[in-house]
């Protein structure tokens, strides 16, 4: 599915952890959407700025490890 990600959509983040026997899942905002070159790279497969309220932290994920629970207007 494609989807127009925005900054401010709340999403449900699947967490993969090869050493764990199930993914865990936390929940977080986008806080950027790359879609420009950022020193002069171009990205294969985008990736999404999400503040995770889990981590406390911002981690790139991959689009299809986010799942859009509230999406912003």
């Amino acid at each position: 599915m494609l989807y127009s990600w925005n900054v401010g959509d709340l999403v449900k983040i699947k967490n993969r952890d090869w050493d764990a026997i199930a993914d865990t899942y936390s929940t977080g905002v986008i806080t950027e959407v790359a879609t420009k070159e950022i020193d002069n790279q171009q990205f294969m497969f985008p990736l999404v700025s999400v503040y995770d309220f889990k981590l406390k932290k911002v981690n790139r994920v991959y689009p299809s490890n986010l799942e859009i629970l509230s999406p912003i207007k």
